[in-house]
């Protein structure tokens, strides 16, 4: 059932995985984020608003398109403890360095720049950047 986003954080800091089942209905998905800040490997649908974004596959995280890959992906982060170790802390760095509220203005600051100056967009990491078209 329903429980206070307080205590999904409290879970979230004692676990080490989190599977996200949504699909593109969830839009960003801030539950991403709050998984990642929590060192948890995300295995989320790609079709998730804020995937394409935030998970690099296999390096900060993993994405699914089917259930055979959601299942696949599952079983190899249960079984490989260094890989699960390496995904989530990689997820933490990318939360703490990347995707921050300093850096969301530092960039957001450069695109308007960008923007009046008339150059395509120049950040390549993190808020505002270009991210893929989901399909």
């Amino acid at each position: 059932g329903a429980i206070p986003s307080s205590q999904v954080r409290e879970y979230m800091e004692k676990a080490n995985i989190f599977i996200s089942t949504s699909d593109q209905n969830e839009g960003w998905g801030a539950v991403i984020n709050e998984a990642m800040n929590s060192a948890c490997v995300v295995i989320a649908n790609r079709k998730i608003g804020a995937v394409p974004y935030l998970i690099q596959n296999e390096q900060n995280g993993l994405h699914y398109v089917t259930k055979e890959e959601l299942i696949q992906k599952v079983e190899m982060v249960i079984h490989d403890t260094e890989k699960r170790k390496n995904i989530g802390s990689n997820a933490y760095k990318t939360i703490i360095h990347t995707w921050n509220a300093k850096k969301a203005v530092e960039n957001f600051l450069h695109l308007v720049s960008d923007i009046q100056n008339k150059k395509d967009v120049s950040i390549q990491d993190g808020p505002c950047s270009k991210a893929e078209i989901i399909k």
